[in-house]
């Protein structure tokens, strides 16, 4: 299970990366990028699932285990809810641009580059709640 965990931070990590390095992304890229943040909501939310099933909220590791992931899954969802944004509002300045060429572009509300900003902190605080899950749910030698 700690292994698991391990893995799961690795990838979100991997993910935030990827937002944090890119710069202008085609909208199939970005669409890939909102499934892999979805991705780790619904694996989160099963890896949840799993351990509430297996009895884990009984002991005080075990639910601490039990928040971590339920914050990994949080933080995860709000990625990708963060990219579905900002991909909608790319998709909303192209199109006004091209309705009114030559007009500066106004929006509302972050630039999009910001959304997959702050799409990548919250990918990099699930990171942390599966690092943290992993150290909860890792056997203490006595």
């Amino acid at each position: 299970m700690a292994e698991d965990y391990r893995q799961r931070a690795a990838h979100a990590t991997a993910l935030s990366t990827q937002l944090r390095t890119s710069g202008s992304v085609t909208m199939d890229v970005l669409a890939q990028r909102i499934i892999m943040a979805q991705g780790l909501t619904h694996t989160a939310l099963a890896d949840v699932l799993s351990l509430a099933r297996s009895g884990a909220a009984r002991t005080e590791d075990g639910l601490a285990a039990l928040v971590c992931l339920s914050r990994a899954s949080q933080y995860a969802q709000e990625a990708a809810a963060a990219l579905g944004t900002s991909m909608t509002q790319s998709l909303d300045d192209l199109r006004r641009s091209r309705r009114t060429p030559g007009a500066p572009v106004v929006t509302v509300g972050p630039p999009p580059h910001q959304l997959r900003q702050a799409a990548a902190t919250l990918l990099d605080h699930a990171a942390q709640q599966y690092a943290q899950a992993t150290t909860s749910s890792t056997p203490r030698r006595r």
